[in-house]
């Protein structure tokens, strides 16, 4: 297992972070800044990192969005057409919903890691936002429709709960791919006979 000084080098180095703040910031905590401080400020420079690289890899962030949109339109596709109707409060539903939810967005998160190894994190990170962003937006017109309704409506919590837990598994599984993908070895280049 792998220590937090470790995963913490790991999450800037991911996240675009140059080493010199990583050192910054192991300094400042050395000298007695409290674990909060430290990974509050290692997340803070994590993010900042991120979307410095979004904003000088514009080619590659439309990139990385375009792929995870083809992936989930082809997931929501065959979810369509492969799927049954199911009740929509059954345990049944429930079960495969989160884990259709978790085991696609772990799929989702891997690819776009995968094929934009320049930038993985960043570009996982700004496909999430979007994703997050139009799931949001397609569920409002039924949020506001159940709204009408008291707050302690039992049809108003079930739809509140399959909603927040599947946003939840969406982000979970696509930070888990993003990781997964992270974390394989990349191939190792064989020796050139040439330059011996």
């Amino acid at each position: 297992m792998k220590s937090p000084r470790a995963i913490a080098m790991w999450l800037l180095e991911s996240g675009g972070v140059e080493a010199a703040i990583a050192g910054d910031l192991l300094e400042e905590h050395a000298r007695g800044r409290s674990i909060h401080w430290y990974w509050r400020q290692l997340l803070m420079a994590a993010c900042i990192g991120s979307w410095n690289a979004i904003r000088h890899h514009k080619l590659l962030a439309f990139r990385a969005v375009a792929t995870g949109c083809a992936m989930e339109w082809v997931l929501v596709f065959m979810w369509n057409h492969w799927v049954p109707d199911l009740p929509v409060f059954s345990a049944l539903q429930w079960m495969v919903q989160i884990s259709a939810a978790l085991l696609t967005q772990i799929l989702v998160g891997w690819v776009i890691a995968r094929t934009h190894r320049a930038q993985p994190l960043p570009m996982v990170l700004l496909f999430l936002f979007c994703f997050l962003a139009w799931y949001v937006y397609g569920v409002l017109s039924w949020i506001t429709a159940l709204a009408a309704y008291p707050i302690a409506e039992p049809r108003f919590l079930a739809y509140i709960a399959i909603f927040s837990v599947t946003a939840l598994m969406t982000v979970l599984g696509m930070l888990l791919g993003a990781v997964l993908a992270l974390f394989q070895k990349a191939p190792s280049a064989k020796a050139d006979p040439t330059t011996t």
